[in-house]
């Protein structure tokens, strides 16, 4: 069988090969090496880890509430490690749970290793998204229902137990008085239950794991400042701008809190081979993105309002155009940097 699928498997490569786009994954691609190269992979990787388990709302607009979950997961991801490792460390010592323990621990850290090899080895940075995790992260919950089934069903006996040696010691008094403090296994697994459930919530009411880009937010503010005809433009780069703009033509189409007569608006996407572009470094020629958007400018009717939207190119001036100052309306919201021009007005 293992012959059969590897067989099955090598057959695809060179389709694989030949339709793979590198644009796909450009944004984790690692350009720079720097000492930022070596250990922000470990870090992410580390807050992937723990978000696995539990997530309170750290990406609420009141940093108070933010730095209060941060404290409270830090101290919890302490506190359950312990208890996880004893757990796993019983199971293996069994004979009826030792192997498919071993099976789902070789495989979360054959996983973890191949991530690490790949972001370091080849320098495409798998760690930089936390859903790239998903490949492993039903063994992990396996193996973390596993230990606390240890908990779990050693309550009783921890019990009879701490009894029997109370007797036979003759210092019931101290462990009567340990005992206060202690939590019992069933207690253990509540609290842990308690605290993926307040996780679940948590992310549900996008208080955590937010989406980076939110056009949801970025279009009834567009529609607000704007009733004329939209020119919304950007540079192209990778497919990662195409998704940009995706979201927000969906959010236009779709969006529920939006007027009922709304703004349709034309989109322009400005290729420019370099992922940021200033005229200065081009001497004596603008940005090529800066060229086509003024192209672009040149053949629609006015009135007119453009945004532009991560717009990396300088813009020195649009002709006609007006740029709307900065303190008059927010200039960005989650994942979108804009900049507004009234032109023609």
């Amino acid at each position: 069988m293992a012959a059969g699928t590897f067989c099955g498997s090598i057959v695809w490569l060179p389709v694989w090969q030949a339709s793979r786009d590198p644009q796909m994954i450009q944004w984790i691609i690692s350009s720079d090496y720097t000492i930022w190269t070596i250990l922000n992979p470990i870090f992410q990787s580390l807050a992937a880890w723990v978000t696995m388990l539990f997530l309170l709302p750290v990406e609420v607009s009141a940093k108070l509430v933010a730095v209060i979950s941060g404290v409270v997961m830090l101290l919890f991801f302490f506190w359950i490690i312990p208890i996880l490792y004893r757990g796993i460390k019983t199971q293996l010592r069994q004979s009826d749970t030792r192997l498919a323990t071993s099976i789902l621990g070789g495989f979360v850290c054959g996983a973890i290793a191949l991530f690490f090899g790949i972001t370091y080895f080849i320098g495409v940075d798998l760690t930089r998204g936390a859903r790239y995790n998903f490949v492993y992260f039903p063994a992990v919950i396996v193996l973390v229902g596993a230990a606390l089934a240890i908990s779990w069903q050693g309550d009783g006996e921890m019990g009879r137990w701490g009894d029997g040696e109370m007797g036979r010691w003759g210092d019931g008094g101290m462990r009567r008085k340990s005992n206060i403090f202690r939590i019992d296994g069933k207690t253990t697994v509540a609290i842990i239950w308690l605290m993926g459930f307040l996780s679940g919530l948590t992310v549900i009411n996008n208080l955590g794991y937010q989406k980076y880009y939110r056009p949801d937010l970025l279009v009834p503010m567009m529609q607000q400042q704007s009733s004329v005809p939209l020119l919304i433009a950007t540079t192209h780069n990778t497919l990662v701008q195409t998704g940009e703009m995706m979201g927000i033509a969906w959010e236009f189409q779709h969006g529920t809190n939006l007027p009922i007569l709304p703004i349709n608006p034309q989109f322009l996407l400005a290729h420019q081979e370099e992922s940021q572009c200033v005229s200065q470094s081009i001497p004596g020629q603008d940005c090529p993105a800066s060229t086509i958007l003024q192209q672009a400018l040149a053949q629609l009717p006015r009135p007119l309002d453009v945004w532009l939207v991560n717009f990396k190119a300088s813009v020195d001036e649009l002709p006609t155009c007006v740029a709307q100052e900065a303190t008059q309306s927010p200039i960005s919201v989650d994942g979108y940097t804009t900049k507004l021009y009234h032109c023609g007005r």
